[in-house]
């Protein structure tokens, strides 16, 4: 008789996540994965695989923080506000410490952009939808009055994109009130 998880399947998924967050997915072993969801190595192996794990502790990961950012720009009434609101969401989430470091997804890439097959098109996927949501938003901003040059959004949402990158290196060095001028001067750029 198999023997039962200790843990929910969501618990194990989101406790994965944060491991493979937090060490990479190279150095993630299924040793380590087993020690830190208290479940046997073999339950690794035969009931997930690490690559599966992985796939699903990513897939956990976009439905938590970015979900939540692409739907609210999208259901927002707000123009660049909706915007700003988003990157001051980030710079809490890079600042308050309780985290692995920078996003999931572009650890991910850099680390195995040639050795997952699946995981160049989740990456592309990711940033399309987040490209998409802001092209929302800027839209927005457009028809309230904030932008003067319906022509320069696909330039904007480069911008914002670049925002975002850059404030997974920032925070590194910057203290949270000097990311929010960051922001605050990144944004002043879209007329």
């Amino acid at each position: 008789m198999p023997r039962r998880l200790r843990i929910s399947e969501p618990e194990l998924i989101n406790t994965a996540m944060r491991v493979f967050w937090r060490t990479g997915y190279r150095a993630t072993t299924p040793k380590k994965l087993a020690n830190e969801l208290n479940v046997s190595v073999s339950t690794i192996y035969n009931k997930y695989g690490k690559e599966e794990l992985f796939l699903q502790s990513l897939a956990h990961y976009i439905k938590g923080g970015p979900d939540y950012c692409i739907q609210t720009m999208h259901n927002s009434k707000e123009g660049l506000n909706a915007i700003r609101d988003i990157q001051y969401l980030m710079i809490e989430a890079l600042t308050q410490g309780n985290q692995p470091d920078k996003c999931l997804v572009v650890n991910t890439i850099i680390e195995l952009r040639d050795t997952l097959p699946n995981i160049k098109g989740i990456y592309l996927d990711f940033f399309k939808r987040f490209r998409e949501a802001y092209e929302v938003a800027l839209y927005r901003a457009y028809t309230l009055g904030e932008i003067e040059y319906k022509e320069k959004i696909p330039a904007y949402v480069e911008l914002i994109i670049g925002i975002q990158f850059a404030l997974n290196i920032l925070h590194k060095v910057n203290d949270k009130n000097d990311l929010i001028r960051y922001v605050d001067q990144q944004l002043a750029l879209i007329k």
